[in-house]
């Protein structure tokens, strides 16, 4: 099971996906932040892949854990209904089910080990795949700023290189004054708009996340009633 996709480490340090997360905001450039959303998309598609085969493999775990235990106790009812039945010339029919059982019982702790090994992986999963999710939202968030801040700092540049070409004149300063508070004003609008637009990221993050763990808990309760 260690070498199989679900060894735990292989998945932790595929596409330095730590290095990938730890590295700040503030220490990328533009250029950096842009590459970096790629990277992350990468992790996205990759994770969700292996989030999804993860979470087959332990379903068909579940399933089968719970056929055993279905199979064992018929046969335990078997062994009590050749033993109650005052017949000894059948008692050796209860002792070949029972010998199986011994086998089936050993069956049985090995699938809930793997089945627990399986649960684990899954978990580390969903929580990996969340914080790279709410990871590319900050910085793609932060692209846009940088981006807005960008092209407000070329648009005051255009500003002040027109400024100085008509110095001198009695409305120079009225004209800066006006030119700035356009322009600050149209930042504030962007900036406005920009936080609306995001709002939706985290929320729906949020509740993917929820759905994913509510979907984890009814399965759960729904292989108890089913015990």
């Amino acid at each position: 099971m260690a070498e199989t996709l679900f060894s735990k480490a292989a998945l932790l340090a595929k596409a330095g996906l730590h290095e990938l997360l730890d590295k700040g905001l503030d220490e990328l450039s533009l250029p950096a932040l842009k590459q970096k959303i790629r990277d992350l998309e990468e992790a996205v598609e990759d994770y969700g892949d292996s989030l999804a085969i993860s979470q087959g493999h332990e379903q068909r775990l579940v399933n089968a854990v719970k056929a055993l235990k279905d199979k064992m106790d018929r046969m335990n009812a078997d062994i009590d209904l050749f033993l109650s039945d005052n017949d000894s010339s059948n008692d050796f029919l209860a002792e070949r089910l029972d010998q199986e059982l011994i086998g089936l019982e050993e069956q049985l702790e090995r699938m809930k080990s793997e089945l627990i090994e399986a649960s684990e992986t899954t978990e580390m999963l969903t929580r990996m795949y969340s914080k790279i999710n709410k990871a590319l939202v900050q910085h793609v968030r932060a692209v846009r700023e940088a981006e807005i801040k960008q092209r407000a700092a070329a648009a005051k540049g255009k500003a002040a290189d027109a400024l100085e070409k008509i110095g001198g004149l009695d409305n120079l300063d009225k004209s800066v004054d006006s030119i700035n508070e356009r322009i600050n004003k149209n930042s504030a609008v962007a900036d406005a708009r920009l936080k609306r637009a995001m709002a939706g990221f985290g929320s729906d993050l949020e509740d993917a996340v929820l759905a994913e763990k509510s979907r984890k808990r009814i399965a759960q309760r729904r292989a108890k009633l089913n015990k």
